[in-house]
This record gives C-alpha cells, structure tokens and sequence, in this order.
C-alpha cells in the first residue's frame, strides 16, 4: 500500500469508527465510572 493509496484509506477508516467511538462513548458515560 503506497501513502496515495494510505491517506484516503485512513480517512475512511476515520470516517467510519468516528461515529462508533461516540456512541461507545455515550454507553460508556451513561455508566457510573466505580463500580
């Protein structure tokens, strides 16, 4: 994989897991942190 191919690969990959790590990150603050 050459960097041309890298860079719209990465901003993909970015484009997909941003809205999975929000919503991971709403699940995981709606949960009280001690247990």
């Amino acid at each position: 994989m050459t960097k041309d191919d890298q860079m719209p690969f990465e901003a993909a990959l970015l484009a997909r897991t941003g809205p999975i790590e929000a919503l991971l990150r709403r699940l995981l603050d709606d949960r009280p942190l001690s247990s």
